[in-house]
């Protein structure tokens, strides 16, 4: 005959967590580029000519890792700084 014991049952509850993203669908310019490597803020013309900053085919590219971001993948990662245009005032009020 064999014994076994019953170890006590331990349960334990997470919860859930609800995470919630807004998307802005705004128009922007960009005003700044920052540098992944060096961390440094430049304006537009200077990340073209060091070729972070490509604005024709809409795209950042990290200096450290040579990775392409889109540019709203860049503005979330915080390595653009753009302005917001004004929005236009609704013509039913």
């Amino acid at each position: 005959m064999t014994t076994t014991k019953k170890t006590a049952e331990r349960r334990k509850d997470l919860g859930l967590i609800t995470i919630k993203t807004i998307t802005e669908s705004r128009p922007y310019v960009v005003r700044a580029v920052i540098d992944a490597k060096t961390e440094t803020r430049m304006d537009v013309e200077e990340a073209v000519r060091a070729r972070i900053f490509d604005q024709k085919r809409r795209v950042y590219v990290n200096s450290r890792t040579k990775e392409e971001l889109s540019l709203e993948d860049a503005l979330d990662s915080g390595l653009l700084e753009v302005e917001f245009e004004k929005e236009l005032p609704n013509a039913d009020g």
